[in-house]
């Protein structure tokens, strides 16, 4: 059961489970003596940020988490940050709510698992930092963004800017299909084997790319590019159709950023 208050109210049991965590890892790094802030949010949100027991869309999100598409809402309940000499860090920790409990359940599978995506490059900054005992310098910055809501899908983008002697961008992307409150991959929504059709695409359009501008070059075929993931990192875009997205340096140079490649499936 979710916790409830004198205004007969409660707190989704997923983001008090999250909230007592953040606050006990505060509380940890205070008493390792870390130049470590948590968000007064954390503060705000235990008392804030709940669902009255009629929920259409966990309540427009209390008036202050915003609404995404009558059906998610999405908020920073942590934020790690750091600044000592040579070494900075930002780090915001969003929180998906969700309008029903069955769909909250599933979110909250997605809460987790970016909370200790984060947590692990918050311990390796840490790690680095010590390591390096006041010399060198070390940056980790991560923030959300949400990059579909459509009738059908959202999808939250999480991304982690890490840079020691070399900077290293990642995205991460967690899609939902609002009809069934689920987590979807790629072959969910086209079906067992669609990495093959996919991929072909996405092959020919680097080719076409490389063509026309020989400034731009990709790693295709041997050691490079074969074939996306199963659990590739993709979106819905406006129209519909599959933007597919990849980490830097996974198919491309560094200076060629996050390739993204939208994908036109008959």
């Amino acid at each position: 059961m979710a916790e409830k208050n004198n205004n007969n109210i409660r707190v989704p049991d997923g983001l008090m489970t999250l909230l007592e965590t953040s606050m006990n890892k505060a509380e940890a790094h205070k008493k390792r003596r870390k130049r470590v802030a948590y968000s007064a949010a954390i503060l705000v949100l235990a008392a804030c940020l709940v669902l009255p027991n009629t929920t259409p869309a966990v309540s427009q999100a209390l008036s202050g988490l915003p609404v995404i598409g009558n059906a998610f809402g999405v908020v920073t309940v942590r934020d790690f940050s750091e600044d000592t000499p040579g070494y900075f860090a930002d780090v915001k920790v969003p929180y998906i709510a969700a309008a029903d409990a069955g769909s909250q359940a599933e979110a909250d599978k997605i809460n987790e698992e970016i909370d200790k995506s984060l947590d692990e490059a918050v311990a390796d900054f840490e790690q680095l930092r010590e390591e390096a005992e006041g010399k060198g310098f070390g940056e980790l910055l991560s923030d959300w963004e949400i990059v579909s809501d459509s009738s059908d899908y959202f999808t939250l983008k999480v991304s982690a800017y890490t840079s020691n002697a070399d900077g290293f961008m990642k995205e991460d992307y967690y899609n939902i299909d609002k009809k069934t409150g689920k987590r979807v991959l790629l072959s969910d929504v086209y079906g067992a084997g669609c990495e093959k059709k996919i991929t072909e695409d996405v092959v020919r359009q680097m080719k076409e790319q490389m063509e026309e501008d020989e400034s731009l070059s990709y790693f295709i075929g041997g050691d490079g590019f074969t074939q996306i993931a199963e659990d590739q990192d993709f979106y819905m875009d406006e129209n519909g159709e599959p933007v597919i997205c990849f980490d830097e340096m996974e198919v491309a140079p560094a200076y060629m950023g996050t390739p993204e490649f939208t994908v036109h499936i008959e």
